[in-house]
């Protein structure tokens, strides 16, 4: 099921952070990997961006946690433990509104997804959000990642 982080930065912004979990595969007793699709919509304005990645279940339970306590006065840089994508984060006020956002740019490493490295380079994301939004976001991430099926993982069939 598909949950989406919107920019709102400006009204008329229409990009937006997709993420998809295409599956869960259980290995061995306490072991699960989450299929994700990440994509990078941009209305009207450029082709999206779409990545398919692999994690220990635990390792984006961790990112999602992190992204709940966005330090507000510093730059943060989020990452799973296994190469895919990574997220920077910079606290700024809001010159309409005087308020606290986030500018978050997530990027997908265009290196070896899933693999023993990384480059740490590729296609970015930038999007404008409040606390409140993130935390709608990872919230419903949280939720799709406790009812969707999960699938049985055998390495030796």
């Amino acid at each position: 099921m598909l949950v989406i982080l919107k920019d709102k930065g400006r009204s008329t912004s229409c990009c937006e952070l997709r993420i998809d979990i295409d599956s869960i595969k259980v290995i061995g007793e306490n072991t699960e990997f989450v299929d994700l699709t990440i994509s990078f919509y941009n209305g009207n304005c450029f082709s999206d961006i779409k990545a398919s990645i692999d994690l220990n279940i635990d390792d984006l339970t961790t990112v999602l946690k992190k992204l709940t306590m966005l330090a507000t006065d510093s730059v943060q840089y989020i990452d799973p433990y296994d190469p895919g994508f990574f997220i920077y984060s910079i606290p700024e006020t809001d010159p309409i509104n005087d308020e606290l956002v986030f500018r978050i740019f997530v990027s997908i490493d265009a290196g070896l997804i899933n693999g023993t490295g990384a480059t740490f380079s590729g296609p970015s994301l930038a999007l404008t959000v409040k606390q409140l939004d993130i935390n709608v976001f990872v919230n419903e991430i949280r939720k799709q990642l406790i009812e969707f099926p999960r699938t049985l993982y055998r390495a030796d069939i």
